[in-house]
């Protein structure tokens, strides 16, 4: 018999060669060029990068910075899709994305500091530097929607950039298409813990929509040569994909709903994401609107005190304003180690009011530790703490307020109407910094400036009219205004949308007359803690001191005042947002007959006289010398350990 082979259609012997040893050989002069696949995946990408970013608007204010993301997306997915048509090596691909990624980033921010335009050189990387620190000082010191300056739009479109990338290598090289949808979650996790309306479903959809193109088309072109058979793969393949990114986007939808950390809501619409769980901690100046439009009590922070009515707990002074956000200066080179001995910086005549307080921060965790002021020593803390004889204002590096019990000895100048009358009109003693304004003061800030206190005759009755003007019957305290009207934030455009729109919280009232009271030559600063709370019912014995009742204050009490210099007197606190805080008697209708009259919002808000002296206590630390005031110099940006709440 005659053995008769059998071989597959297409198989070829080579002399010397067998039909196994021909199959590499085949696969490869059989293998198909890159055709359409590089530029549909890129494409692909871009759409579903883009869409995901879509989820941003509300981070940011309006829509100018999306140009530039377009653009830093558009040219990194081109070049990745160009290099990979030309077949080169996936490191080579990524690479090249980089340069292209560093070149389109060079020429967007820092064409003047760039060779051509686009390469980089070391002005570049000082230049690239300045932008940064503009993105972190955005980010610790101003709510959302932040204004779209240089700096978060580089960071931003760096970062989207960079995830680009990212996406490209999960689908492309690394042939796990499914995972890419990693990087799409990072870019909606920042909306997420954000904005009071989540992702938003625009942001949602746009980002399905890409994720459902990059699987459909890593399935369609199937550069996996195990998938690239000929038959069933307009139907097979589809089917995969199909079902894929059916799970992927049931799992969004349902997740939410089970795991904790997502406040109630269906997602993407109104299901914000808590990454840390309760937020314990107080950040001044972000996220503030956010936490008091969904108020849980969180970070309870109880204290009794001497003082015959409920304080206000100081913990933090912002007081550098540059125009688009109001931030606090540490002065770290000027901070004073140890709370045990707390000396003001500035001059402050006159009777004193002294007061003894216990404070327990309970779940609190902040490093800027809260007390009544003015502290004059502060006494069984953990860890090292210093002080700023600026603003007394005392704060850790290596540790929190987290679970730290302690005694506050303050003593408060006594502020009377007559006081502040008599106050001489150009302080002497105080920086400069405290007047300062940017340029660019809009024009309504400074007309109502001059309309409010145009009848007043000295610092004092300017002070009032401010208040009076910012309480009256005009303005409405309002959680959702700043929102809808897209003035959530604290710069100089903010305060001028806020003045016209007429309504807001905390942080634009006391913004507003901050700015103002500069304005009109008055030294102004702001202070971040929590307003007067309410009685537990318990009462707390002090050693030496006797039992006093015990009071509590949680997020829901978070609060934003401003602070105004007087000679003699030192920072005084006024109370500008209705329906808030506590007004002070020197700041309310008698304190000055015919110069002041409240708002009606105020009839549920009592006023409450000064604290009087409180009964003679031991306290060797409360003798006050007066310093010079040190200059203020720059520091690193401020950043709290959580975020937090103020209203």
């Amino acid at each position: 018999m005659t053995a008769t082979s059998h071989r597959s259609p297409g198989a070829t012997t080579q002399p010397g060669g067998t039909p196994g040893q021909d199959q590499p050989r085949r696969a490869q002069l059989q293998r198909p060029g890159p055709g359409l696949y590089p530029w549909v995946m890129a494409g692909s990408i871009a759409v579903a990068v883009l869409g995901a970013a879509l989820s941003l608007n509300g981070v940011l204010r309006g829509w100018a910075w999306f140009m530039p993301l377009i653009t830093t997306v558009a040219v990194v997915s081109l070049t990745l899709a160009g290099l990979r048509a030309l077949r080169a090596q996936p490191m080579l691909a990524t690479l090249g994305s980089l340069a292209s990624l560093t070149g389109v980033l060079s020429f967007v921010f820092c064409r003047q500091d760039s060779l051509a335009g686009f390469i980089p050189t070391p002005g570049t990387l000082t230049a690239v530097g300045r932008l940064i620190k503009r993105a972190g000082e955005t980010v610790v010191s101003e709510s959302a929607p932040v204004a779209p300056n240089a700096g978060i739009v580089f960071v931003m479109c760096a970062c989207l950039g960079l995830l680009v990338i990212l996406v490209d290598a999960l689908a492309v090289p690394l042939a796990m298409p499914a995972a890419s949808g990693i990087g799409l979650i990072a870019i909606m996790v920042v909306p997420a813990t954000i904005k009071p309306q989540s992702v938003g479903m625009p942001g949602f959809l746009g980002a399905a929509v890409g994720y459902l193109l990059i699987l459909g088309c890593s399935h369609w072109f199937a550069p996996d040569a195990r998938l690239q058979s000929g038959t069933g793969r307009g139907s097979g393949q589809f089917r995969r994909s199909v079902v894929t990114g059916g799970l992927a986007l049931a799992l969004a939808m349902v997740v939410p709903l089970a795991i904790p950390g997502f406040e109630t809501g269906t997602f993407p619409q109104g299901s914000r994401l808590s990454p840390w769980g309760t937020s314990n901690g107080l950040n001044p100046m972000i996220t503030l609107g956010n936490s008091l439009r969904s108020p849980i009590g969180s970070g309870r922070i109880t204290y009794a005190t001497s003082s015959s009515t409920p304080l206000y707990l100081r913990s933090v002074t912002i007081d550098h304003f540059d125009g688009e956000t109001w931030a606090p200066d540490d002065r770290t080179a000027q901070r004073r180690t140890g709370a045990d001995r707390i000396e003001t910086g500035y001059s402050v005549q006159g009777e004193v009011v002294n007061a003894v307080t216990s404070v327990n921060a309970g779940l609190f965790t902040s490093p800027y530790l809260p007390v009544p002021f003015a502290p004059a020593s502060v006494n069984g803390l953990n860890g090292n703490w210093t002080w700023d004889p600026a603003t007394l204002s005392i704060m850790s590096s290596e540790t929190t307020t987290r679970a730290q019990r302690y005694v506050v000895f303050s003593a408060a100048p006594k502020v009377t109407a007559k006081a502040l009358a008599q106050a001489a009109p150009t302080p002497k003693g105080i920086s400069d910094d405290f007047l300062r304004i940017p340029n660019g003061l809009p024009e309504i800030v400074r007309q109502t400036a001059d309309a409010v206190t145009r009848p007043a005759g000295n610092n004092y009755a300017k002070a009032l009219a401010i208040q009076k003007y910012l309480r009256s019957g005009e303005f409405t305290y309002s959680l959702q205004a700043p929102v809808q009207n897209g003035y959530d934030g604290n710069g100089l455009s903010v305060l001028a949308d806020f003045l016209a729109v007429k309504s807001g919280y905390c942080v634009h009232f006391a913004s507003a007359m901050a700015v103002m009271a500069r304005a009109e030559g008055i030294p102004s600063r702001i202070a971040v803690g929590y307003a007067p709370g309410r009685l537990t019912g318990e009462s707390v014995a002090l050693v030496g001191q006797g039992s006093f009742p015990e009071y509590e204050v949680d997020a829901r009490d978070a609060h934003a005042w401003p602070e105004l210099y007087f000679e003699g007197l030192g920072w005084v606190p006024f109370e500008p947002t209705p329906s808030r805080g506590v007004v002070p008697e020197y700041a309310t209708e008698n304190s000055s007959a015919g110069n002041l009259s409240t708002n009606a919002d105020e009839k549920d808000v009592p006023t409450t006289a000064a604290p009087p002296a409180a009964p003679p206590f031991p306290c060797p630390e409360l003798t006050r010398r007066q310093r010079p005031r040190p200059a203020s110099t720059p520091t690193p940006p401020w950043l709290p350990s959580r975020p937090g709440s103020c209203c």
